[in-house]
C-alpha cells in the first residue's frame, strides 16, 4: 500500500511539474495587449458550444495585461481581463490558464500578439478602458448579442475593448455563418433551452476563434491547433482530455453535481459520435476549412 502511495505521489507531483513548466512557457512571454484564448472544456460548460459551431477548441479568450513591479526585484504581475459569469472579472493569468488545463495538465491555450506592435499610449489607453470596464462590472452576456453595450460576453469584451483604441479585432458573423448543424444542433438546442427561446439563424454573435483568426493577430505561444476540425475530431478530444464528464454534466438534466462514472462516459462518447460529422464545417464568414 505504501508503494501504491509513493506511486501516485510521483505521478500527481509529475502532472503539476509538467503543468507549471507549460504555464511559466506563457507567462514569461506576456506582454501586454496580448489576446489569449483557450478552451475550457474541463471548466466551463459553455465553452461546448462556442467550439462546436466554429470546428476549433476555443471556447473563451481575454486580453493580457502586465502590472509592472513597484519595487525593484518583485515579480511583474501578470493579469486577464475578460468577460465572465457573472460579470467582466481580472484573473492573474496562472488562473486563467488553470482554467484552461485537462485532467493530464495539459494547458489548452494559445497566445496572440500583434503583428503590429501597440505603442506606449495604445497600452496605457487599453488598460484603462479595461480597468473601467471591471469597474463597471458589466455582466455576463449569456444572449451572446454584440450589439448590447450593457452586458458582453468573452469575445464581445475583447472585441470591444480594442475598439476603444481603434483597432478592431474578430467580426459580427450570424449562427447561419457557423456550424450551427454541429452534432446535428444538439449543443444549439441546449442553448436555447438554456436561454428560454429559440435562437434564430440571422443571430449575430463574435465568437472567440474569429478573433483568434484575425490577420492583425499572430501566434506567440500555442498549444492548441488553428485549424477547423470536424465534430468527430473535436468529440476525440474532448473524450481523450477528460471533458466529458464536464459535457455530460451540462446537457443532462439534474446531473450538474453528480459524479459521472467511465461507463457513463464511454456510453455518451458513443451517443455523440453517432451524432457527430466526419467533414470539417467550412465556416463561410472566415473562408477557412479543415486542411
Amino acid at each position: 500500500m505504501k508503494a501504491i502511495f509513493m506511486l501516485c505521489l510521483i505521478v500527481l507531483f509529475a502532472k503539476l511539474s509538467k503543468a507549471q513548466v507549460e504555464m511559466d512557457k506563457f507567462i514569461s512571454q506576456a506582454e501586454t495587449g496580448q489576446v489569449i484564448a483557450i478552451s475550457q472544456a474541463n471548466y466551463d460548460g459553455s465553452t461546448f458550444f462556442f467550439e462546436a459551431i466554429t470546428g476549433s477548441r476555443f471556447g473563451h479568450i481575454g486580453v493580457v495585461v502586465v502590472e509592472q513591479a513597484k519595487k525593484h526585484g518583485m515579480a511583474d504581475k501578470v493579469f486577464v481581463y475578460h468577460g465572465t459569469p457573472p460579470y467582466a472579472q481580472k484573473w492573474s493569468l496562472k488562473h486563467f490558464l488553470e482554467s484552461s488545463m485537462d485532467d493530464k495538465g495539459q494547458v489548452k491555450a494559445n497566445l496572440l500578439e500583434m503583428r503590429k506592435s501597440l505603442s506606449k499610449e495604445q497600452k496605457n489607453q487599453l488598460t484603462k478602458n479595461l480597468n473601467q470596464m471591471i469597474e463597471q462590472k458589466i455582466p455576463y452576456d449569456f444572449f451572446h448579442d454584440p450589439v448590447d453595450d450593457r452586458m458582453m460576453d468573452c469575445s464581445e469584451f475583447v472585441h470591444k475593448a480594442f475598439l476603444k483604441i481603434g483597432i478592431q479585432l474578430g467580426k459580427t458573423e450570424t449562427l447561419a455563418d457557423l456550424n450551427h448543424r454541429s452534432f446535428q444542433g444538439l449543443l444549439l438546442q441546449n442553448l436555447s433551452e438554456l436561454l428560454g427561446e429559440k435562437i434564430e439563424m440571422n443571430h449575430k454573435l463574435i465568437t472567440p476563434f474569429s478573433i483568434v483568426l484575425d490577420s492583425k493577430l499572430k501566434k506567440k505561444v500555442s498549444s492548441l491547433g488553428m485549424k477547423v476540425l470536424s465534430d468527430q475530431q473535436i468529440l476525440d478530444q474532448w473524450y481523450k482530455s477528460g471533458a466529458m464528464a464536464s459535457l455530460i454534466r451540462n446537457i443532462i438534466p439534474g446531473k450538474y453535481d453528480q459524479s459521472v462514472s467511465e461507463m457513463e462516459k464511454k456510453m455518451y462518447y458513443d451517443s455523440f459520435r453517432e451524432l457527430a460529422g466526419t467533414e470539417a464545417y467550412k465556416l463561410g464568414a472566415c473562408g477557412l476549412s479543415a486542411k
